[in-house]
């Protein structure tokens, strides 16, 4: 049974996973602030490497070691040791006239195996896209992990909306309130009682469900939706429209959640879930997925 945390906890819990605020013109979607509990455990040198190549990689151009020293929050000579044990197995190249970093081919020789297969993901990444110029919304897809979180494998963000600034790695909690609902909506009762197990529930939001009861009416009116939705209830002022995407077994592979501002949104909603449901159909169609019966092709044809 669901377990319950304090108020003040709650909201530090909360504060932890994303943040929509207004830079200049454009609203930025981005992780909230880290606490000590994410990283317990962790090798220190190695998870500054990652967030380093991380930050690198999503550079539109090269870096300096100044520019990633600040970005990263690491000390300027533990960061050039870092770059330069990074140089040295050629996942990263300096240029010594820019003084600046890149990735090099390094990365993909050591990562040949996965690279190499043909995956769901570079099948569909394609997709995922495009949709934002077709539908003006921002879009994020995420894999359902283990340990019941939703880790962020690709985004594409719509022009002069709501920028995802996630890093790709990021992990949404189990609760978070779209991807939950696609995960779940078309589980069987004991698949959705084993993923709540244990579960401390975390007021995100004013309209965030805290109990077992009310998550399951969500998850009955998504079906009968046909799309799952969260209006506000994991990020003030933001809705999401969210879907799963099933392999060949049947298996929940991903989550393709789309979002932006609620007052935006309520006007263009139908419209939108429709053109998230045919990318999902397509998706299916390319990767051989075998969604449940009662899954939505198109929800025209049911409107």
């Amino acid at each position: 049974m669901p377990k319950k945390n304090s108020s003040k906890a709650a909201e530090a819990e909360s504060a932890r996973y994303e943040k929509l605020k207004l830079e200049g013109n454009q609203w930025v979607l981005s992780e909230g602030a880290r606490d000590g509990t994410e990283t317990a455990g962790l090798v220190p040198a190695v998870d500054k490497a990652v967030r380093a190549l991380a930050l690198v990689n999503g550079s539109r151009s090269e870096m300096t070691l100044a520019q990633i020293a600040d970005a990263t929050g690491i000390t300027k000579s533990h960061c050039h040791s870092i770059l330069k044990t990074l140089t040295f197995h050629d996942w990263l190249y300096f240029d010594p006239l820019r003084k600046s970093y890149r990735l090099n081919v390094g990365v993909l020789r050591d990562l040949s195996t996965m690279i190499r297969d043909v995956t769901p993901l570079s099948m569909i990444k394609p997709l995922i896209d495009d949709l934002p110029s077709r539908t003006n919304v921002s879009c994020i897809l995420s894999e359902p992990s283990s340990e019941c979180t939703f880790v962020v494998v690709a985004k594409a963000s719509a022009p002069d909306q709501v920028e995802i600034s996630y890093p790709l790695g990021h992990r949404f909690p189990r609760d978070a309130s779209a991807q939950m609902k696609a995960r779940l909506a078309w589980c069987g009762e004991t698949e959705v009682d084993g993923w709540f197990e244990g579960w401390e529930p975390v007021r995100y939001a004013g309209a965030t469900a805290t109990s077992l009861k009310e998550v399951k009416a969500e998850l009955a009116a998504t079906r009968a939706r046909g799309y799952a939705r969260s209006i506000g209830e994991f990020t003030e002022g933001l809705t999401a429209i969210a879907l799963p995407i099933f392999d060949s077994a049947g298996r929940v592979i991903f989550i393709l959640d789309c979002m932006g501002l609620s007052l935006a949104m309520a006007r263009r909603e139908f419209e939108i879930a429709e053109e998230i449901t045919k990318t999902v159909a397509d998706i299916h169609r390319l990767i051989g997925g075998k969604p449940p019966q009662s899954f939505p092709l198109s929800l025209a044809k049911s409107a």
